[in-house]
């Protein structure tokens, strides 16, 4: 896909944040208890669909499961309206050149009419199925889609990309500050991030948690967050048991995303699931690192969930009851977001200004094995990236104290700090 250099750049920035999931007006106990009840019912059917595909015919068109299937998840009825039609199209190019059976499955909503579930062919994107009435930023729908997937296009590896906006673990109504920019908001490239859409004239996001807990554990090969900030460590470490690997971006993603036509071969490829997802995360550094100006903007990482555990001991032997923590001077750590007041800070960096020579070196010993690719550009935009692994996390401070009781309830503070 070409990037006109002239329009602003728009990025993907705040549909799944941590909290990913709203109901109009307050949440409920009632709301939740229902969801919670519902997700676990399908869950227990899950089990049942996927002993009924042994003995079922496959929509993948020989009868047999496909070697592949993969679901893009894409939450568009917000200013990404036309990357999503754009990114659509792409699949579908990309997919010309793809071969054997499997399944590239696209659940579209771009605000325009009834949000549709495709099947993208050689021949281009055909509906298979469509979704009335229905509220694609809630984890409830997101796990309905999940399951009619896995149900009608059985296959022995899946795969899952996540498609918006987002804002990693931060809740609904976080109160970021504004964006510190040194050219007029106008003049960058829009970014994207996951879960802010807007139906029935109110905004919707899903929180983490119940992101988590509307994806199946155990079923997916592969996850993608093509949206903005979902590569803090917190974000990936309640995520970890719903994919064997995850690809993510630390920073802001410009809102063209995943080169799709370039990657889409490599969804549905043969070999080893690590291997395909290095080759992707290599194809969309690539294409970034290719781009002149504000567009030459980006970051990705591959992360092996397996390791997250050991990732959090190492982390816990380092920061738990550290003073230094609470006191370190965040500005000299390393950031991601562009916020005037960061809070999305490179783990590395932020571990090695704490820790002991002993700690750090256990910690880095981990770190290598969870991060399996990092790649860069030299600047975000105008913001530096020095010094990056790949991975982001919060500092707990006196500094943001605001921020700290959200940061709390997190998996990932509580297997750290606790």
């Amino acid at each position: 896909m070409e990037m006109a250099g002239a329009h602003p750049v728009l990025y993907k920035c705040s549909i799944f944040r941590r909290a990913f999931l709203f109901f109009p007006g307050q949440m409920c106990n009632f709301a939740w208890i229902t969801l919670h009840r519902s997700l676990k019912m399908k869950r227990i059917l899950l089990l049942i669909l996927a002993c009924a595909a042994l003995f079922s015919c496959s929509k993948s068109g020989d009868g047999d499961p496909a070697v592949r299937t993969v679901l893009v998840y894409i939450a568009g009825a917000n200013d990404l309206n036309t990357y999503a039609n754009q990114n659509l199209q792409a699949m579908v190019r990309g997919y010309k050149s793809v071969g054997g059976n499997n399944n590239l499955i696209v659940y579209f909503d771009n605000g325009s009419g009834t949000p549709r579930l495709f099947r993208v062919t050689k021949d281009g994107a055909q509906t298979v199925k469509e979704y009335p009435g229905v509220n694609s930023t809630t984890a409830e729908n997101l796990n309905t889609v999940i399951l009619d997937v896995l149900n009608d296009f059985p296959a022995g590896s899946y795969g899952l990309i996540l498609w918006s906006h987002a804002n990693g673990w931060t809740p609904k109504g976080f109160p970021l500050a504004v964006k510190s920019l040194t050219l007029a908001a106008a003049a960058y490239p829009p970014t994207r991030t996951f879960g802010n859409q807007s139906f029935n004239s109110q905004n919707y996001q899903i929180e983490i948690p119940d992101l988590a807990a509307a994806i199946p554990s155990g079923i997916f090969d592969f996850l993608i967050t093509d949206a903005c900030l979902m590569g803090g460590v917190e974000t990936v470490y309640a995520l970890r048991a719903k994919a064997s690997y995850i690809i993510t971006y630390p920073t802001e993603v410009i809102a063209d995303g995943l080169p799709y036509e370039r990657i889409t071969p490599d969804l549905v490829a043969s070999g080893p699931v690590e291997t395909l997802c290095k080759n992707i995360s290599i194809k969309f550094f690539d294409y970034y690192n290719e781009q002149n100006g504000l567009y030459r903007s980006a970051s990705v990482a591959l992360i092996k969930t397996s390791r997250m555990d050991e990732l959090a001991s190492a982390v816990r032997g380092a920061v738990k009851g550290n003073a230094s923590v609470a006191s370190l001077p965040l500005g000299n750590v390393q950031h991601y977001d562009l916020y005037s007041r960061p809070f999305m800070y490179d783990l590395d960096d932020f571990i090695k200004q704490v820790a002991t020579t002993e700690q750090y070196t256990a910690f880095r010993a981990a770190l290598d094995k969870t991060i399996l690719y990092e790649a860069h550009t030299p600047y975000f935009f105008s913001l530096p990236l020095n010094r990056c692994c790949g991975l982001s996390s919060y500092i707990p401070s006196d500094t943001y104290a605001q921020y700290n009781s959200y940061y709390y309830d997190t998996d990932w503070y509580k297997a750290c700090y606790l």
